[in-house]
């Protein structure tokens, strides 16, 4: 099982407030755990989006598997796990059934059938990888860090926490701009506006587990987001402008979301 845990943008306001954004990747079955909790701002990889070899690729080379094997009893937690005979019987099930399904995901590819119908039967299987970003983690830790926590999701908050711990936020002025994926290069050679356009595209790019930073690229995307049908707001909630009070879960920390800028101009113009 991988959980991997990095730390692509950590930001303070003249307050004392942090946020931070976090690149993160773990088993794709304690991503509904993940989404309880809405102070949280997120994207992340999706089925529909990644192509069907693609997401075979991942259960064949990087499988997920529990991170804890417990054994039976009462109640929703395991304290114990099951004797290291059984612990390797059981994991071998878990493999089998795993290139078993993947064997059926590819006689679906084969006949045709649409990724977001046939990546769905791998999901138990694979890993996600999530943009994550927050002003407040004291609720999430002391849920997740709690012994009765799934193991899988204890790992995942640990080595967030660990990665906050070891991290210096960048100081930022108010009115200044938090922005994953922006580079101190890229500040120097685009405009504030063009920066904001890179970040937001990055963020929503890890629908397809790909990234391009490229102008090029964070235009097309940005286009694609706000000129839709329907606007794609997600991704405008990463980056976020140093303000005295806040927007979206945001509130009351000194974090203004893009997403925020960006619903006034569509839907709040002046006639």
């Amino acid at each position: 099982m991988a959980v991997n845990v990095n730390i692509i943008a950590d930001s303070v306001n003249p307050n004392g407030e942090r946020i931070t954004t976090f690149e993160l990747e773990y088993p794709r079955m304690i991503h509904s755990e993940v989404l309880t909790h809405r102070d949280f701002s997120r994207n992340a990889s999706s089925s529909r989006a990644i192509p069907i070899m693609k997401m075979l690729k991942q259960v064949w080379f990087n499988m997920a598997y529990p991170a804890h094997w417990g054994k039976k009893q009462r109640g929703m937690q395991a304290d114990n796990e099951v004797n290291p005979l059984v612990k390797v019987l059981a994991k071998a099930i878990w493999w089998t059934a795993g290139m078993l399904v993947s064997g059926l995901v590819g006689i679906l590819n084969l006949l045709g059938v649409h990724k977001q119908v046939a990546n769905r039967m791998l999901e138990p299987w694979t890993h996600i990888k999530v943009v994550l970003t927050a002003t407040k983690l004291d609720n999430w830790f002391n849920l997740r860090l709690h012994k009765d926590a799934q193991p899988e999701i204890y790992l995942l908050a640990y080595l967030m926490k660990e990665a906050l711990a070891e991290s210096t936020p960048t100081q930022l002025a108010w009115n200044e701009w938090h922005l994953p994926y922006v580079t101190l290069a890229d500040k120097q050679r685009y405009t504030l506006e063009e920066t904001k356009q890179i970040s937001t595209s990055s963020c929503a790019q890890v629908s397809y587990r790909v990234l391009n930073t490229a102008l090029k690229q964070a235009t097309k995307i940005y286009s694609m987001l706000v000129q839709a049908d329907v606007f794609h707001a997600s991704p405008f909630e990463h980056p976020a402008q140093a303000t005295p009070t806040g927007t979206g879960n945001f509130t009351g920390t000194g974090w203004t979301q893009y997403r925020s800028y960006i619903e006034q101009e569509l839907y709040h113009k002046e006639p």
